[in-house]
Formats: C-alpha cells, sequence, structure tokens
C-alpha cells in the first residue's frame, strides 16, 4: 500500500516526524505481533513470532510531488518501496539475510523536495490479505493520534490453521508483456452509466431498477483507505504499486470521494484496444501518470 501526504506545515520537524512514526509503530506492533516476526522464505507452515522486528527505511528524493505525479506510471512505484519489494515479490528479496526467513512487515519513508510524503508500506501476502493491511495502517495512524484524539485500544483477531503449507508463487507471477493503468470513473459518469445499465436491462427482459454502482462498475470499494491520518490530514492520493498480474482489476474509491478508480493489468496490445474504446472513455477518465485527464 502507498500512501502519499502534501506538505501541510503541520510538521515542521522530519526527523520528530519519523520519531513519532516509528515510536506509534512499535506499540501498534505490539498488538501485531506476528507481523514483527518472521516466516520462511518458501511455503512457510508458521510464523515465528519471535519479536525482531520490522525494516523502517527513510529516503529523500529530490522530485516535488507535484512532478513525481506527472510523469510516473504504476509500474514506477516499486522504486518508493523497501528493496523495491512489494506484496508479490515476498518470496524473492527483503528475506533475513542471516536466515531463509522472510521479514513480512518493510516500511519506507521518501520526503520529497516539497516535504511532502510517500509512506510504502509492504506486508507478506502470506500471512495477511489486503484488508489486513488497511486494518495495520489505520490503527497505526490511531495509535499516532493517540495522544490527541483517539483511545480506543487495538484488538486486532488472529486465526490460525492447523498444517498450513502457503505456497503460491506461481500464481502471482507478474507477466512482464502487461501493464497496469489508472481510469477513473466520477461520480456524475457513474450516474449516466446507472441510467445505461438500467435502459440496457429493461430492454433485455432482466430490469434492473436502481442498479448500485457495484453493479454497474463492479467494484470492492469502501475500504477507508484515502481517510487515513497520521496527524498531517488525508491523503491525497492512496494507491497499490507496481504491475497486477494478467488479466487483473483493482477497484478502489477514488480520493475525495468524487467516484471509483479502477486499476487495470492488461497485455499490452489490450491495453492498447481499451484505452482508444471510445464507449468506455465516454464513462471513464484515462490517467498520464497519477494525473488525471478528462476528455
Amino acid at each position: 500500500m502507498l500512501l502519499f501526504y502534501p506538505n501541510t506545515c503541520i510538521c515542521h520537524d522530519f526527523h520528530d516526524q519519523m520519531l513519532d512514526l516509528k515510536n506509534s509503530l512499535s506499540h501498534t506492533l505490539t498488538k501485531y505481533y506476528p507481523f514483527a516476526g518472521r516466516h520462511a522464505k518458501s511455503a512457510p507452515t508458521f510464523v515465528d513470532c519471535n519479536d525482531h522486528g520490522t525494516d523502517f527505511i527513510e529516503a529523500y528524493t529530490d522530485s516535488t510531488l507535484s512532478k513525481f505525479f506527472q510523469t510516473t506510471q504504476n509500474e514506477d512505484l516499486d522504486k518508493l518501496f523497501p528493496y523495491d519489494r512489494t506484496w508479490n515479490y515476498s518470496n524473492r528479496t527483503g528475506h533475513d539475510l542471516q536466515s531463509d526467513n522472510v521479514i513480512p512487515l518493510a516500511i519506507k519513508v521518501t520526503r520529497f523536495q516539497c516535504n511532502g510524503l510517500a509512506m510504502a508500506v509492504s506486508l507478506s501476502h502470506k500471512i495477511a490479505d489486503a484488508y489486513s493491511l488497511i486494518r495495520f495502517i489505520t490503527d497505526w495512524a490511531k495509535m499516532m493520534l493517540k495522544n490527541m484524539t483517539y483511545e480506543a485500544p487495538l484488538e486486532p483477531l488472529f486465526l490460525s490453521v492447523q498444517n498450513t503449507n502457503i505456497s503460491f508463487s506461481r500464481s502471482l507471477q507478474v507477466s512482464n508483456d502487461c501493464v497496469t493503468r489508472r481510469f477513473i470513473f466520477h461520480n456524475t459518469k457513474i450516474l449516466a452509466l446507472k441510467r445505461k445499465v438500467n435502459a440496457m436491462s429493461a430492454q433485455s427482459g432482466q430490469h434492473i431498477p436502481n442498479p448500485t454502482r457495484v453493479e454497474v462498475v463492479i467494484c470492492l470499494c469502501g475500504f477507508p483507505i484515502n481517510l487515513i491520518d497520521f496527524g498531517w490530514g488525508s491523503p491525497i492520493k492512496a494507491t497499490v504499486p507496481g504491475n497486477l498480474m494478467k488479466n487483473s482489476f483493482v477497484f478502489m474509491d477514488a480520493p475525495n470521494g468524487e467516484g471509483i478508480e479502477v486499476l487495470a493489468c492488461l497485455k499490452n496490445k489490450d491495453m492498447d484496444v481499451i484505452q482508444r474504446d471510445s464507449e468506455l472513455l465516454s464513462f471513464a477518465d484515462t490517467c498520464v501518470g497519477m494525473v488525471n485527464i478528462e476528455p
């Protein structure tokens, strides 16, 4: 998961900002203790909850957030992660060099020239899913704010399964001949799409009188990733990095609740066709880099 925060002038000292992040992370990991453990690099059957901790890396770039958004495609976002490591590469890099163990959680915070931040959080998909990752980051942010506004305890629930052998390296391979691109369905366009689906369903004899946006865009939204506040306000951008698996799609709420953002990973030739589809583009905005381009 990747979160971008602008310079809000709330925190004037980067060193103090990072110290607060590390302290709140340390406290959060006492509740999410498996994330501070280790698991085997290949086909793990258990997590060793040994409290060896996680990696936290600080970096700096001389680019501004604005320039970065204008020139970056989704596959370029991996460089913001520790060891260029995202969830689907946890088998290959970022493991404990002293053994065959994987450090399941790694974090990298990059400060931009404008003092904006990119926070990249990588969690091994072999021990947690996307919802668990978002819940962890949300609770980390709440722990950061605990002294100011948030007092509820963090009590995540961990489920254990006997005799489990988790090995899915083949199924998570990313194809080299694919690209991932972003499309934004604004709320006004979703309303128009609802009307079209309504009319088409009536003509087909299978009338859907009031289709939801789930039905018209087939989305799994609702995760509050655009509201994760560490004390600097909400992120201006929240996304997942890199190329996805071939022929896969990720649906997220667009920033500021303005609609739905879709990440699509297709073969290059198929993506060329999609990006020229006039009917699709009448409802969705294509994106150059991380910036929306309205037709």
